[in-house]
């Protein structure tokens, strides 16, 4: 049957929605996921046709997934398509709940559990699935979108849940004409790395285990990875005091150490490493932490918001739990001045902060070019006292 959600544990019900939210340039994500859902829609029935009987491969990965699992484990197969693969998984004993933006695809399959949904907004409880099935999806978001799906996925899995991703191997993101079905129209296809995914995962949540690689009409990547199924112990309480100008030193440090990652991405230095701190300093709007210090935050009252302006930890206590602290403080601060709505922005290229500030439950408002930079805007709303 297909549903607006499925009879699963920890399902919503309703349509998930699109959320507009690696690493390298913009792409405005409507095109594309559009274009794609639209050609998925048109070929299901030659795509159901020509997948019907899957590949030895894929029975042996798939077999090994469920054994990796307890019996009647949930998956979530998130672009399941007509639910081969779902089937598949299925017949281990585990319960299987299927997600496609593409209604034509999921018309095609049998009668499983399916719902329409986009990745980046899934209609399922946090903590609802214990593993999620991803294959060959993420080849269609853009790669901007990334880290927001991987955030999507470690809100839905289980602390010790997994997540098995195959991906196409390359550089690169652009449309492709899906002549392999007989069509004209277009699909957008994106190639990944490893290198630029294991950081991802990880800012994500999730620990990566394992990565293997297959060829076939194009290369491809297959990444196992896990969320913790235990936190990592909260770190001593940061204690933050206002900044002075003896500290400037220590603060142009901790930022240029904090951002060094970033300078291979970029044809210019970041932005905070261009930034006189001084005046923020006298102005009282920056505070610090550590002896030495360790990291800093940059905080301005805009008319209707508290803009956090910068926000950095010391590589050598990124990890531990300062960062979430200096964020809370941020909350803190707009609740002692009665501002219920945080602002921030980051460079797109940036990946792993976008990732860790969705979960911390900011949302992107937009993205602009400025001063040369292509920023990600992103804010989140306080509840009320």
């Amino acid at each position: 049957m297909i549903a607006s959600a499925t009879g699963l544990p920890g399902v919503r019900s309703g349509n998930g929605s699109p959320r507009t939210s690696r690493y390298r340039r913009i792409v405005d994500s409507r095109i594309p996921i559009a274009q794609t859902q639209q050609t998925y829609d048109h070929i299901a029935a030659e795509y159901a046709r020509r997948n019907a009987v899957p590949s030895p491969r894929a029975v042996e990965v798939i077999a090994a997934f469920a054994a990796s699992l307890p019996p009647g484990a949930v998956v979530a197969d998130v672009g399941c398509g007509p639910g081969i693969q779902a089937a598949l998984i299925r017949a281990h004993g585990l319960r299987v709940a299927g997600f496609d933006i593409s209604i034509g695809q999921l018309a095609a399959g049998a009668d499983l559990d399916v719902a329409q949904a986009d990745m980046r907004h899934l209609p399922l409880r946090t903590g609802a699935v214990d593993a999620v099935w991803w294959q060959a999806a993420l080849i269609h978001i853009p790669l901007a979108d990334v880290p927001t799906v991987l955030a999507e996925f470690a809100r839905i899995v289980r602390p010790g849940g997994q997540l098995y991703l195959h991906v196409a191997e390359g550089d690169g993101e652009r449309f492709e004409v899906a002549s392999r079905y007989g069509s004209d129209r277009r699909r957008w296809f994106t190639l990944h790395r490893e290198r630029d995914l294991g950081p991802a995962l990880a800012a994500a949540g999730f620990t990566l285990d394992q990565v293997s690689r297959n060829r076939s009409h194009r290369g491809w990547l297959d990444l196992h990875a896990h969320r913790p199924s235990e936190a990592p112990p909260p770190a001593p309480a940061a204690r933050l005091r206002l900044a002075t100008a003896a500290d400037l030193p220590a603060i142009q440090h901790v930022i240029a150490a904090a951002y060094e990652k970033y300078l291979s991405r970029m044809d210019r230095p970041p932005a905070p490493l261009l930034r006189d701190y001084g005046p923020a300093v006298e102005q009282g709007a920056v505070w610090v932490t550590g002896s030495p210090i360790a990291g800093l935050i940059s905080l301005t009252e805009t008319d209707d918001a508290l803009l956090i302006e910068n926000v950095a930890v010391h590589p050598d206590r990124q990890g531990d739990g300062l960062g979430r602290r200096l964020m809370e403080f941020a909350e803190q601060q707009a609740r002692r001045r009665q501002i219920r709505r945080l602002a921030l922005y980051t460079n797109e290229v940036m990946t792993e902060n976008q990732a860790i500030y969705t979960r911390l439950g900011y949302q992107v408002t937009g993205r602009a070019t400025e001063d040369g930079y292509r920023r990600v805007f992103m804010e989140k709303t306080l509840p009320p006292a």
